[in-house]
């Protein structure tokens, strides 16, 4: 119970440094989706070529901030 203890422990520490980096990412990411979906041609092409990742798209987009 102890070994289990401590990595949980060690994947908690790791958690913990990468989240501001992991963040960071995803609202770059979000910021960039936001950006490409407000352009008609690439909605236009999403649309008749990649419906799946359009939807998919439109949700990251969509995601509320969630307070840290």
């Amino acid at each position: 119970m102890e070994r289990e203890s401590a990595r949980l422990d060690r994947e908690f520490k790791m958690a913990e440094q990468s989240y501001g980096t992991d963040h960071l990412d995803l609202v770059l990411a979000k910021g960039f989706l936001a950006k490409l979906l407000a352009n008609a041609r690439v909605i236009r092409y999403l649309s008749q070529h990649h419906q799946e990742l359009l939807s998919e798209f439109h949700k990251v987009a969509n995601l509320e901030s969630s307070a840290a």
